[in-house]
């Protein structure tokens, strides 16, 4: 059990220290800005997502699958 919850650590470690070692490189055209109002959007986007995903299991979805699957003439 010891083993199970800390062996995750060594490759977490390694990937961090991997990153450490990488050259700072200066934002261009081509970054995505994180203080602006689109991050801010999709970030809370996305957590409302995951959110709702942890809420609505799939049998509480599957109705409404079955519906838009009824409109496009496809059946079960």
């Amino acid at each position: 059990m010891l083993l199970g919850r800390f062996a995750y650590l060594v490759p977490v470690l390694a990937i961090a220290g991997g990153l450490v070692t990488k050259p700072r490189v200066p934002a261009s055209s081509g970054t995505f800005p994180t203080d602006r109002p689109l991050f801010v959007g999709l970030l809370i986007g996305i957590i409302i997502i995951l959110g709702g995903l942890q809420f609505f299991p799939a049998p509480a979805l599957g109705p409404i699958v079955e519906h838009f699957a009824m409109l496009a003439g496809q059946s079960f």
